[in-house]
């Protein structure tokens, strides 16, 4: 698993804990853990999956 998926995937879960200990308050600061979380995994998936596709060309 790529560096970057599992600090991502990490998180998640802490932000995702936090959020629902507080009630799902979406304007709060645990919200924009989950979604700083979600937007590293994806573009560490994403860049991934370029480096595989670079690695497999050559």
């Amino acid at each position: 698993m790529d560096r970057t998926i599992g600090v991502a995937l990490l998180i998640e879960l802490f932000g995702g804990f936090l959020f629902l200990a507080s009630d799902g308050d979406l304007s709060s600061v645990w919200f924009a853990i989950l979604f700083f979380g979600l937007v590293a995994g994806l573009s560490g998936a994403v860049s991934a999956r370029l480096r595989r596709l670079e690695a497999d060309r050559r």
